[in-house]
């Protein structure tokens, strides 16, 4: 489970949620098969608090148990198979990307983990049920189906242009996309398009405000990503970086791959500044002139609200390959395909002058959580509003 209380919150020492019926409560649905899902819901988890105070927010993640449950947890072979085996993953998504390949496995995800989510339901009684991963979001509306009188269920797609056939899930209320793209996905897809909404993908709050001016000097300050746990490519990358003699200030965030970490300290011999996981990754890129980093959407929409210049070295297969032509419209970047081309392409970003609609862009996306919240926070209203509450008792 994510730890996610908000002031007034009741929970167990071990997790569980207890209702208090007197204040709006909201069930968040996320899986941390990689870290984007769960900056998301961060977000509006935030957000939610900030618009309504008092408002009970749960975050929980279905999709593991125990810590020693390796077979139950999604993140643990998610993580092995994109760092290990991409084009099996890209495999995979476009296997599984068919209506009747998705109805198959959410039946099996149903033996594994439903029982996780009715008991979530059960539990925390919510007013509305968010879901930020696609197999959240099929297991909920199974779920809900099932509950008389369910409260709403609405969904946020954190894939910015290509959707995979399992977002779609039947009975969602309304559905929240970054771009006009994965909305015509999921109008392709079968969803009605009066449900869906362009609002962004929701960035935590220290992204919000207006961008800053990148920082001067003789250096170019790099940002060097990997996600949440970076894999090899992120080696190749800050070697090739390091072996370039350019007058660059180069930072490289491991996330939780401590091994990566100190293998990447002990290379760097001091000349860049390596860390593991960090809590505030928009300080990293208000600091930074460029940002290079693997094509994650969760990422890419933070940097575009720094409207920061970004050059992407690795996409998975399939499910992030729209990103790359996204990061084009956008005017900040591109995809380097070969880690060696690195450092030329730096030079180039930092020679372009920044697109002149780069902070009012930049803007947009940095209030994608308040868009996406305040359609949220009308859908409670109006479900405390009804005669006939979601959860009797």
């Amino acid at each position: 489970m994510v730890a996610c209380s908000g002031p007034g919150c009741c929970q167990t020492g071990d997790g569980e949620i207890v209702q208090r019926h007197t204040r709006p409560a909201v069930l968040l649905l996320t899986a941390s098969t990689g870290a984007g899902h769960d900056s998301t819901a961060e977000a509006l988890a935030a957000t939610v608090r900030a618009t309504l105070p008092g408002a009970l927010v749960y975050v929980r993640d279905v999709l593991r148990r125990g810590a020693r449950d390796t077979v139950l947890r999604a993140d643990r072979w998610y993580d092995r198979v994109v760092a290990q085996a991409p084009r099996l993953w890209g495999l995979f998504y476009q296997l599984t990307n068919h209506e009747g390949m998705v109805r198959l496995s959410v039946a099996v995800a149903g033996l594994l983990w439903g029982p996780r989510l009715r008991a979530a339901l059960d539990a925390g009684r919510p007013d509305l049920v968010v879901s930020v991963h696609p197999l959240c979001a099929r297991l909920a509306a199974r779920a809900l189906h099932d509950v008389p009188n369910s409260p709403p269920h609405h969904c946020v797609v954190t894939d910015l242009v290509t959707v995979h056939r399992c977002w779609a899930a039947p009975g969602v209320a309304s559905f929240y996309v970054a771009t006009r793209q994965a909305a015509a996905a999921l109008v392709a897809a079968g969803i009605p398009a009066a449900r869906i909404h362009v609002t962004g993908l929701p960035v935590r709050c220290n992204f919000g405000g207006p961008p800053s001016a990148p920082p001067g000097g003789p250096q170019i300050a790099v940002l060097l990503l990997g996600g949440g746990r970076a894999t090899r490519v992120l080696v190749r990358a800050a070697c090739t970086l390091l072996a370039a003699h350019l007058p660059l200030r180069l930072v490289v965030v491991c996330g939780r791959n401590e091994h990566l970490r100190q293998r990447l300290a002990a290379l760097g011999h001091g000349r860049a500044t390596v860390l593991g996981w960090s809590d505030d990754v928009a300080a990293l890129m208000r600091a930074s002139n460029v940002v290079v980093t693997k094509a994650g959407s969760a990422t890419l929409a933070e940097a575009f609200s720094q409207a920061r210049p970004v050059l992407t070295y690795q996409a998975l297969p399939g499910q992030e390959e729209g990103n790359l032509a996204l990061l084009e419209q956008e005017g900040l970047g591109r995809h380097m395909a070969d880690v060696a081309a690195l450092p030329a392409a730096i030079m180039e970003l930092c020679a372009r002058d920044a697109p002149r609609c780069a902070a009012e862009r930049a803007c947009w996306w940095g209030g994608a959580a308040a868009r996406v919240v305040d359609h949220l926070v009308a859908a409670i209203a109006a479900t405390r509003l009804r005669s006939d509450p979601p959860w009797p008792g």
